[in-house]
């Protein structure tokens, strides 16, 4: 009897997913000794993303060789940064609240230059996820979604843009869903939420899911009609921040 030598729809799932990749490790990729606790961060796609101690997740575009800003989160509240690369390996930042409040410096010294093993802060539940290198680009591309047009690339099991003029979307693969925060500037408090969103990456159709703001409102959030693409970002650097004089 000869077997039916295709492949079944899960083991091509898992072939893409684990297929290796030539992905860049920027000059801020590896872990680091900072201010404000361990950052673990990966430069990929024209950006860095990442999380630090066990507080929040950040999303910063990468400018030039040596510089990136963005936006970090912490609990429900949000804010950017600066963070330049020194030849001595170290980052000298900056990082101030959205409202602009709160400037101060947050330096850090790298530890490895490394990809990190497992990133800790995506997950609503506290639990790691591993890093995958995958550089499939499923999902890059702008979306209609409930909440105004997505702006979305993905890389390594990371998926990550922004949307509207409202804010930012930083998530990871958990080997179900895209799970991950979303930042808000039009809320007055809680500005931080999660997002839980499903993907068929065959189909390569991204379908949405829920949303929680942290402490308050929960919903859906539905995402169509997708056209892939090259996608330029619009709510993640900050605006002179990589200049030759700190703006904050």
């Amino acid at each position: 009897m000869v077997k039916n030598s295709s492949l079944s729809p899960f083991c091509l799932f898992l072939a893409m997913l684990l297929a290796p990749s030539a992905v860049f490790a920027g000059q801020f990729t590896g872990t680091w000794n900072s201010d404000y606790g361990e950052l673990r961060l990966h430069e990929t796609s024209g950006v860095i993303i990442g999380d630090y101690a066990g507080v929040g997740v950040l999303l910063g575009e990468v400018a030039g060789n040596d510089c990136a800003s963005g936006v970090f989160t912490n609990g429900g509240r949000f804010g950017e940064f600066s963070f330049r690369v020194e030849q001595n390996g170290r980052i000298a930042g900056r990082y101030r609240w959205a409202d602009g409040s709160g400037a101060a410096k947050w330096n850090a010294t790298r530890k490895s230059a490394s990809i990190p093993a497992q990133f800790k802060n995506f997950t609503r539940t506290g639990g790691s996820t591993q890093h995958i290198e995958n550089d499939n680009n499923v999902f890059s591309g702008v979306y209609d979604s409930s909440y105004g047009t997505l702006r979305l690339r993905d890389s390594d099991l990371f998926l990550f843009g922004d949307y509207a003029d409202r804010g930012v979307i930083a998530a990871r693969w958990n080997g179900r869903i895209y799970e991950g925060i979303f930042t808000n500037r039009e809320l007055k408090d809680k500005q931080v939420g999660w997002v839980e969103w499903n993907a068929d990456v065959l189909g390569r159709n991204l379908s949405g899911g829920r949303f929680q703001i942290q402490g308050g409102a929960s919903g859906n959030w539905s995402i169509n009609n997708f056209r892939p693409g090259d996608v330029e970002l619009q709510n993640i650097a900050v605006p002179g921040a990589c200049a030759p004089l700190w703006p904050f």
